[in-house]
């Protein structure tokens, strides 16, 4: 990764909701095409549901025991794979700030994670529904509350209603807010997913069809949704064309199709 300091902390920014209105639009807009400013804020995302503030200040305590316990992995065989970052980060010219959430144990973290998981990805044979639930991670869905901490109410009240489980409730005020809402593309992938979980599958594919032809930032992603569609379906040859569509292109979240495509 070659990422400048003010693009980590735009990030950071992003994830907190510090971006104005005008900084949002731009750095989605560059999103779409950064692939490495992807990688990174999907690495960041995962590293907000793994570890809380508290547990990231060991990154700045020298005789941390976590921080001893990666430095005895990756001084392991195995942990030599992961080199190669800190050889980008030293041959950077670019000064990395020395935040909580620093890039350096970032790129650390997801080598440690990358690696743990690779003797499960080889030994698991999931199903279809098994790996549709592990690549569609709700968890990491974006919020209606937005960039300037106001929020539009019922469409709140709806992603509760989704995660909660309650699809057809939820379903009901997407469906009435799509044609209003400021955030439409989020809508629309809300709205394709509940969908998916009401075994709408036709109404899913046109709600994603809708995303992905219309003009609105997250028009890409619904690439991605789509072929969490027909992976849901078993519809897999459909599926494996979408994700090396998503591959070819750089679409959004196409590290993530190369995996599933290597487990299809």
């Amino acid at each position: 990764m070659s990422l400048t300091e003010n693009q980590i902390q735009q990030i950071e920014d992003y994830l907190k909701g510090k971006l104005s209105k005008e900084e949002l639009q731009v750095f989605e807009k560059e999103l779409e095409t950064n692939s490495e400013l992807q990688e990174y804020l999907d690495i960041a995302k995962q590293m907000e549901v793994v570890y809380d503030d508290v547990n990231w200040l060991f990154a700045q305590n020298k005789d941390s025991e976590d921080l001893k316990t990666m430095e005895d992995y990756l001084n392991s065989e195995e942990g030599q794979q992961t080199k190669f970052f800190f050889e980008k980060m030293k041959a950077s010219n670019s000064p990395v700030r020395r935040l909580k959430k620093s890039y350096t144990y970032i790129a650390i973290a997801a080598s440690l994670l990358l690696l743990l998981a690779i003797p499960f990805v080889l030994s698991s044979n999931l199903s279809h529904d098994e790996l549709y639930t592990n690549y569609s991670d709700y968890s990491n869905l974006p919020s209606f509350v937005t960039r300037n901490n106001t929020t539009e109410d019922r469409l709140t009240e709806a992603e509760k209603l989704f995660k909660n489980k309650e699809y057809k409730e939820a379903l009901v005020i997407f469906q009435s807010q799509i044609d209003t809402a400021s955030n439409k593309g989020i809508v629309y992938m809300y709205q394709g997913l509940s969908q998916i979980e009401l075994k709408q599958y036709e109404q899913a594919k046109q709600t994603f069809d809708a995303l992905i032809n219309s003009d609105l930032v997250d028009a890409p992603k619904g690439h991605w949704y789509k072929a969490l569609l027909y992976l849901k379906q078993d519809n897999i040859k459909e599926a494996k064309l979408i994700l090396n569509t998503i591959v070819t292109n750089f679409y959004y979240n196409h590290t993530k199709a190369k995996d599933l495509l290597n487990e299809l």
